[in-house]
């Protein structure tokens, strides 16, 4: 996330769609790649079945075409003078908008969840409003 305007009355946090589409792309072109590349000619593969490339290739082409439809652009807007919050989400089929106004909001926390990866404790943390029912509301899905 980068801040993209800061002023007294004003803040604009932005996080760009790039990264993500980019890792989806990625993903999509090996998995096609793979099973295009054995559609095409099986001279110097191993004897390795069939099924196996299409199920390998077949699923890292889905979960690249998955991270290419969920991967948005993400915007949020402090506004002072409207006294509002808005966070807008724009992906490649629909764009929403969210406006919390500044009455509604109690403060903004940062959550932490613990995951473990090859026998390490890793720490993933998360930005959520904080409002004055008691609800969280999160920046990123």
């Amino acid at each position: 996330m980068n801040v993209v305007r800061h002023t007294a009355s004003e803040l604009v946090v932005h996080e760009g769609i790039f990264a993500t589409a980019l890792i989806g792309a990625v993903f999509a072109a090996a998995g096609g790649g793979v099973i295009t590349a054995f559609s095409t000619s099986r001279t110097g593969w191993s004897v390795a079945s069939a099924a196996i490339v299409y199920l390998v290739g077949g699923l890292f082409g889905l979960i690249g075409v998955v991270l290419l439809a969920v991967s948005a652009d993400r915007r949020f807007e402090f506004d002072g003078v409207t006294r509002t919050a808005r966070m807008i989400v724009r992906r490649l089929l629909h764009r929403t908008v969210a406006e919390y106004p500044f009455d509604t909001l109690s403060g903004v926390a940062l959550e932490r969840s613990s995951g473990v990866s090859r026998s390490q404790v890793q720490n993933f943390y998360r930005i959520v409003f904080l409002t004055t029912t008691g609800s969280r509301i999160p920046w990123t899905p």
